[in-house]
């Protein structure tokens, strides 16, 4: 027998008695829509994460190979608090600020309970 063997992880190689030497290339995917597939030639196959950072804060990013690719998932920044208002801003995140509980009317106390919100 002959050594077809050409030492190269990213090829197959075969003897055929009509063709000779007969070399393919070695299929990498690994059908997952998650990874960017690539071969080495020492190493052979690699699957390495795609990055799926949108770079907004207010989404938590993953990777979902049944949806074929990225999520974005908008993060909840409910604090649960009634004396707060909670935005997100996309470069900042979770932006929190105080409820305004002043009614302007002079013969109240305006007040805020963190259960039931603004009370005058």
């Amino acid at each position: 027998d002959v050594d077809c063997s050409d030492e190269e992880a990213c090829t197959e190689n075969t003897c055929d008695e009509v063709m000779g030497w007969v070399t393919s290339a070695v299929d990498c995917n690994d059908h997952d829509t998650c990874t960017v597939d690539s071969c080495d030639s020492a190493t052979g196959c690699e699957h390495v994460a795609i990055s799926c950072d949108d770079s907004n804060a207010c989404t938590a990013d993953s990777c979902n190979t049944a949806s074929c690719g990225c999520v974005h998932t908008d993060v909840d920044c409910s604090d649960e608090e009634a004396c707060t208002e909670n935005t997100c801003d996309e470069v900042m995140g979770w932006v929190t600020s105080a409820v305004d509980c002043n009614d302007h009317d002079t013969c109240t106390v305006d007040s805020c309970d963190s259960a039931t919100g603004c009370e005058h």
